[in-house]
């Protein structure tokens, strides 16, 4: 649901610090080739629609949010997402969100590009919107 990730990408963009840490910037997906991390990579891992007895479902999701890098500068950027994410009221147009992000998972792994190791720290969040009633 783009609406979703627009509110996350208001929310993570809106922060200088970020910025400072992620040098590489904030991608979707994946970040594209020759982007130099440390950098935060977004993705949605699922999502589940809960339908009611009226009206459009409710949409349950759970996106990934995490930074890459060298192990330190990966640590700080998933730090720096929890903190800017957990308080975050996020806007998403013609939705109306039930729940702030929710953090559930952590994730921790380190992969090698161009003969370079890379570690990936994260947290995957919970989501859920509706349909604004009008």
């Amino acid at each position: 649901m783009r609406a979703v990730r627009e509110a996350i990408f208001e929310v993570l963009e809106g922060s200088s610090e970020l910025g400072d840490l992620a040098e590489g910037g904030l991608h979707w997906n994946k970040a594209p080739q020759g982007t130099d991390p440390p950098l935060v990579i977004v993705t949605m891992m699922s999502g589940v629609r809960l339908w009611t007895f009226d009206g459009p479902p409710l949409r349950n999701q759970k996106y990934l949010v995490k930074g890459v890098g060298n192990p330190t500068q990966a640590e700080d950027i998933d730090d720096l997402c929890l903190e800017l994410l957990t308080d975050a009221n996020l806007t998403v147009e013609g939705h109306s969100v039930q729940l702030r992000p929710l953090p559930e998972e952590d994730i921790s792994y380190e992969d090698q590009q161009y003969g370079e190791n890379y570690q990936h720290e994260g947290t995957m969040y919970r989501i859920v919107v509706e349909r604004a009633q009008s």
